[in-house]
């Protein structure tokens, strides 16, 4: 995925985290500073193996803490920032 776009999606989803006044602070050491990156990522369960080809992924809003390196994902389609599919 092209720089631009990445950073498109990151500002979009950083928008819609204020509206929904989720908290800037990282809940681990109260800091307020962030590397935020939009990727998307393969979230298997370990007790079953993946039937789906290629495997389902989820597009996330990747958010670590430069202080103490925790780190947090927000789904990017249920904030409203890559559309849902729609139910099949």
């Amino acid at each position: 995925m092209e720089e631009s776009l990445k950073q498109q999606l990151v500002d979009r989803a950083m928008e819609q985290l204020a509206k929904k006044s989720v908290k800037a602070e990282c809940p681990r050491c109260g800091a307020n500073d962030w590397n935020a990156s939009a990727t998307s990522y393969l979230i298997a369960d370990i007790d079953r193996p993946v039937l789906a080809m290629p495997p389902p992924r989820v597009p996330v809003l990747s958010l670590m803490c430069k202080n103490c390196g925790h780190i947090e994902f927000h789904n990017l389609k249920l904030l409203g920032v890559i559309p849902l599919e729609p139910a099949k």
